[in-house]
């Protein structure tokens, strides 16, 4: 969106003091800045969480209140809820680089060179490191002991093998937390939240937020630029944030929208809620947790699910798949940075 040249930066529209940039979520924030400007408009966040079944839970004989916080106990959890007939899987979530992207960035590891991107164009994939690797294994290990349910790849699966109890966990947006409400409520059955699963030995780093942004086209008439500013302007003001977040579950991305919530005990009666918001507040701000900025994303991200497929059919080691994956991208950023020498 930068370089194409086709949109207009937020920043330079907002007048100083018109708007209080303070009261937007950091994490937020910096992800949707480069270069000190911010280039749109934050919308409609989210972060992956963990939800699980706490009915299961307790059929296993597990704490219903306490989600495993670590890979380990994913695992242990997993196959004890499998063993004890409370489900068919431990845990499932969809074939997308956007869970490998998250744990990336829990351990604080870069997926790219130059920081992150955020510190100059990007050339070069970090993934293919140890922090990847471990990832690859921990996903296909659970995969092959079956503990892991693969739904494969696309936005459904996953919920529906949820939904109906064939897995106990599952792993997914925070945008998905009205649907599971839903459900779980027809199904009579007790719905939990949890912050995205972490590697035992690593401190939990933080998450990068998901979801969409707003952008302003440049090169039209002054008036309609300043009608879409005001119309930017109101959707992301607490009380619309508020609604935003009721009817969906995407987590407000104004702090004053957070203590409209908490005024009329909003998160008392849905702490589910609660959970993503709280894990955001908790993440350090980094070039880790703002993300990766590259031209070649979409490649980036096709190439590591491939590479993770391959692993599951056993065509490849985790350090085999990653290592071709980067290859190629390393080629695809080479071609693409060309473009702006």
């Amino acid at each position: 969106m930068i370089d194409g040249g086709m949109i207009m930066p937020i920043g330079d529209l907002a007048k100083p003091g018109e708007v209080d940039w303070g009261d937007y979520v950091d994490a937020v924030m910096s992800y949707y800045t480069v270069d000190g400007k911010l280039y749109s408009m934050p919308f409609n966040s989210s972060t992956p969480i963990l939800f699980y079944n706490k009915t299961a839970f307790k059929k296993a004989g597990l704490d219903a209140n306490k989600p495993p916080d670590t890979w380990n106990q994913v695992r242990v959890m997993g196959k004890k809820i499998m063993d004890s007939g409370a489900a068919e899987a431990g845990i499932t979530w969809n074939m997308h680089c956007w869970y490998f992207e998250q744990w990336h960035a829990v351990q604080n590891a870069m997926l790219v060179d130059q920081k992150n991107g955020r510190k100059g164009r990007a050339s070069k994939v970090l993934f293919d490191g140890p922090a990847g690797v471990n990832i690859v294994k921990w996903w296909t290990g659970l995969e092959k002991d079956k503990i892991f349910l693969n739904t494969g790849r696309g936005w459904s699966n996953h919920r529906k093998a949820f939904i109906s109890g064939q897995a106990a966990m599952m792993i997914s947006s925070t945008s998905d937390v009205t649907q599971m409400t839903n459900a779980f409520n027809q199904k009579g059955w007790d719905l939990g939240t949890g912050f995205l699963p972490r590697p035992d030995a690593v401190p939990r780093q933080g998450v990068i937020i998901g979801g969409g942004t707003l952008w302003l086209t440049k090169d039209h008439p002054q008036e309609e630029l300043k009608a879409a500013w005001e119309y930017l302007k109101w959707i992301s003001m607490p009380k619309q944030q508020v609604t935003w977040h009721k009817g969906t579950g995407y987590f407000p991305i104004r702090k004053g929208a957070m203590k409209l919530l908490e005024k009329e005990g909003w998160f008392n009666k849905f702490p589910n809620y609660k959970v993503a918001f709280d894990q955001l507040l908790e993440t350090k701000t980094s070039l880790a947790t703002s993300g990766a900025l590259i031209g070649v994303f979409p490649q980036l991200r096709n190439a590591v699910q491939s590479g993770i497929e391959k692993v599951y059919e056993g065509k490849a080691t985790p350090e085999a798949a990653l290592k071709e994956a980067a290859q190629k991208i390393n080629k695809d950023l080479e071609n693409y940075n060309s473009l702006f020498k």
